[in-house]
């Protein structure tokens, strides 16, 4: 009997959807293992202080931006209750939506929730600087 060898030959890098399912979840859930990791590690180690991380209206305005990413990374209160809340939401969105769109959300989220906060300090401040003196240097 003839085979036709074109059937009998496999690709042994051609990944099936489900391989790269598998690959994108376990990255993801390393990246989100990483990014507790690094909430816990400044959370509990003293010589970290959490104010130099997070970020500020005058901090941002005079081009810190670096510590807008940062200050994602600080705990403000009760540290193991929010680290647990923290990886329950993370996991859920995690198989709901795939490691991309977590942080894709997660990221736009913090910088944008934080930009539409300080410019309402920033349209206050026009109004009445005083007002809002107390934090426009004070981390969040």
């Amino acid at each position: 009997m003839p085979s036709d060898t074109r059937r009998d030959v496999r690709f042994p890098f051609r990944a099936s959807p489900c391989s790269r399912h598998r690959a994108g979840t376990i990255a993801g859930g390393l990246s989100i293992s990483v990014y507790l990791s690094l909430i816990v590690a400044i959370a509990l180690d003293p010589a970290i202080h959490p104010a130099k991380l997070g970020s500020s209206p005058a901090g941002v305005a005079a081009g810190k931006s670096p510590q807008l990413l940062s200050s994602g990374l600080v705990i403000d209160g009760p540290t193991y209750p929010q680290i647990a809340l923290i990886a329950g939401v993370l996991c859920l969105a995690l198989r709901r939506l795939g490691a991309i769109s977590v942080w894709r959300i997660g990221l736009g989220a913090h910088v944008g929730a934080t930009l539409v906060a300080y410019l309402g300090i920033w349209l206050v401040w026009l109004v009445d600087s005083g007002l809002v003196r107390h934090v426009t240097h004070a981390p969040d």
